[in-house]
């Protein structure tokens, strides 16, 4: 299985990186992983509705642009449901089974 992470953002603390590093070796030994980050938009100090929908839509297309045809996509906000360790390795097994050779995880803005 290939596993790629796609995030809006650098990882920028050196804690970030290293937890990262960790979990990519981890994740490793069931197949390769890779991780895209992703400029993020900028926005003025007092942004506008506007402004903020134009940069989530710019940063949206670009997100879709870097996920492979046929790939299985795991989105990660705050208002989505929390899994277990567990119920993630299950899910994952399923898209394995469902023919799916590479898992997309999404971190956004």
């Amino acid at each position: 299985m290939n596993i790629v992470f796609i995030s809006v953002g650098k990882l920028k603390e050196k804690w970030e990186s290293a937890a990262f590093e960790e979990y990519a070796k981890r994740i490793g030994r069931f197949g390769t992983v890779q991780n895209i980050e992703l400029k993020e938009s900028r926005l003025s100090d007092s942004p506008s509705e506007g402004e903020i929908k134009s940069a989530l839509d710019e940063e949206a297309e670009v997100i879709l642009s870097k996920i492979p045809n046929n790939s299985a996509v795991i989105t990660m906000c705050i208002e989505g449901k929390l899994l277990s360790s567990e119920e993630l390795s299950e899910k994952l097994s399923d898209f394995t089974n469902n023919g799916k050779s590479t898992v997309c995880i999404v971190i956004g803005s």
